[in-house]
């Protein structure tokens, strides 16, 4: 049985309400960086590929993994976090600052809204999820380690088990409602299961984050 373990980053300066300059180069903190060291007792074998994030603090979170089991093969795949409020609303904020814009769009229930013209939208972000799915299946790797993001690996845990993965305001609200119940900590192993053509959800694991 093949298997893709989904691991969410160690604690970010936006995790930890710091100021950020924009979405995608959010740093980890200092305890973050002990967080991805947790994480390589949790691998119980040298994956066949480690998948990477483009942004910076997944790949952070990645670096002990790739420093204890080198050489090994690496990928970038589009696993890098929802982003829906665009740079604007990090250059020079924190997170608290943000939530009046974050409350705002979910409020909106709009599944095409762009936030300044430039943000994903959500319907971009199901495409995305469905294109992850099927580079998922297509892999012949027997055990790939993904580090990704809180946002998009429970987007993955639903377009997986829901039966409402659409872009439409019913798929927004579904997607929202499942975020808002399933938490994902720091440093959390989600659990994907693949045969032929279909993906299982098989476990969270989040034991091994004793700092």
């Amino acid at each position: 049985m093949r298997e893709v373990w989904f691991i969410r980053h160690g604690q970010s300066v936006s995790n930890a309400n710091q100021i950020t300059t924009d979405a995608a180069g959010s740093a980890l903190t200092e305890q973050g960086e002990a967080e991805a060291r947790q994480i390589v007792r949790a691998i119980p074998e040298k994956p066949a590929v480690v998948l990477l994030s483009s942004f910076l603090r997944a790949r952070q979170t990645a670096q002990p993994t790739l420093d204890h089991f080198a050489p090994v093969a690496t990928e970038e795949w589009p696993i890098h976090e929802f982003t829906y409020l665009s740079d604007n609303k990090y250059r020079g904020k924190r997170m608290e600052d943000r939530i009046p814009y974050a409350r705002s769009y979910w409020q909106q229930e709009d599944p095409h809204y762009e936030d300044d013209g430039v943000a994903e939208s959500f319907a971009a972000f199901v495409a995305r999820l469905q294109q992850v799915k099927a580079m998922m299946l297509d892999h012949e790797a027997q055990f790939m380690v993904a580090f990704s993001h809180g946002l998009f690996i429970r987007g993955l845990m639903w377009a997986v088990t829901s039966a409402h993965v659409e872009a439409t305001a019913a798929g927004f609200r579904s997607y929202r409602s499942f975020f808002r119940t399933v938490a994902t900590p720091n440093g959390a192993i989600s659990k994907f299961s693949l045969s032929d053509d279909r993906i299982r959800l098989t476990g969270l694991d989040s034991s091994h984050m004793v700092i």
